[in-house]
């Protein structure tokens, strides 16, 4: 197997260990408000952390983040700002709709948006209606919306 294809999986099974424990450290400290455990949580993990890796990482970092045009940077910036914002819409959902419904919804949103939001900014969403591949990934989505409204219909039986 191809050395980058192996590390791309270590560094997804690397980031969604930390997705998995992402929470634990908020048991820690239930008497806070919610408002200030997700506003340190975001700080640390979307602010902080990114940061401080990517510098112990890289053998130059301040040339690297040079080497980009701001073109190149600020959709990436401005599309981590979004992703920050959904986050914290996430934990509202969670708080004021409950598990089920918030995390159906949520995922549902996301998985759309996800999916298709950068086909349609490219100018490409005609891709995904022609081609064969494009056909898969609509199918996957459809299936997978289908699948999160199933699984937000039984919280809801659930919670009634």
């Amino acid at each position: 197997m191809n050395h980058a294809i192996t590390m791309g999986i270590f560094w997804h099974l690397i980031g969604a260990a930390s997705a998995a424990c992402f929470y634990a450290p908020f048991k820690k400290v239930q008497q806070w408000s919610w408002e200030t455990m997700w506003s340190i949580g975001g700080i640390v993990s979307w602010i902080l952390l990114p940061w401080v890796i990517s510098a112990l990482l890289l053998p130059d970092f301040w040339a690297y983040y040079h080497s980009f045009s701001a073109a190149t940077l600020l959709p990436v910036f401005l599309f981590g700002a979004m992703w920050g914002i959904g986050n914290i819409n996430y934990g509202l959902t969670m708080r004021y709709l409950g598990m089920s419904m918030g995390i159906g919804i949520a995922i549902g949103i996301t998985l759309i948006v996800g999916t298709l939001l950068t086909p349609i900014i490219n100018g490409q969403f005609g891709v995904l209606i022609h081609t064969k591949g494009g056909q898969m990934t609509l199918l996957g989505v459809l299936v997978a919306v289908v699948g999160v409204g199933i699984v937000t219909r039984a919280g809801q039986l659930k919670e009634t």
